[in-house]
């Protein structure tokens, strides 16, 4: 089963937005958000901007 996770990685003042799909790569935004909530919300935001990767996992492809 394809999967998305979205997370917020620990920086000194904050969080970095996470996101990892399912064909094990992941991202983590330059971006420094002062909550977790603002975090995931920027990550989840992120993932319409990759189009050709969602195509991929609803198709159930890797990669």
């Amino acid at each position: 089963m394809a999967h998305v996770t979205p997370g917020a990685v620990p920086a000194d003042s904050g969080s970095h937005a996470g996101i990892e799909l399912f064909d094990g790569i992941s991202f983590t935004s330059a971006e420094i958000y002062p909550s977790i909530a603002g975090a995931l919300t920027a990550a989840a935001l992120k993932l319409p901007d990759m189009p050709g990767r969602l195509k991929r996992l609803h198709a159930g492809q890797p990669g």
